[in-house]
């Protein structure tokens, strides 16, 4: 029988900085037990939260930006892990994309084009600082 949801029962990706630089912050949330849209990543519908999760929140005037939670950060491991050659991504966000892009030896480069500076500001010396840390190459 096929499973229709990815279960989860902790959750942990990068420890995001809990800073704010002009408009944008990283602040955290508590996802409660319960299922939640997976939006087809790996296949499922929808996962669920068998005991409550911390996730990471992106936040632009106020506004959540982007969320660590599983389906987007799955989503964009199996992106990354999908690319290869020279990559252009269209917006930083909380960086997931990037930092999973840094561990496929198939990519070449990564240009990425953020529209805001404090955006920019706030993950790019987390991304520099993990980097420094692992080897990834």
């Amino acid at each position: 029988m096929n499973k229709i949801s990815l279960e989860i029962e902790s959750w942990k990706t990068l420890d995001y900085p809990k800073k704010r630089y002009g408009s944008v912050k990283i602040t955290s949330t508590k996802y409660k037990k319960g299922y939640y849209i997976m939006e087809g990543v790996d296949g499922f519908p929808f996962y669920q939260v068998k005991k409550p999760i911390d996730v990471q929140v992106l936040k632009v005037n106020g506004e959540t930006w982007m969320v660590d939670d599983p389906c987007h950060w799955i989503g964009m491991q199996r992106l990354a892990e999908a690319s290869s050659g020279n990559v252009l991504v269209g917006g930083l966000g909380m960086g997931q994309v990037a930092y999973h892009l840094l561990k496929n030896k198939d990519v070449k480069s990564i240009q990425v084009v953020e529209s805001n500076y404090d955006v920019v500001r706030l993950i790019v010396p987390m991304l520099n600082m993990i980097r420094a840390k692992e080897e990834f190459y």
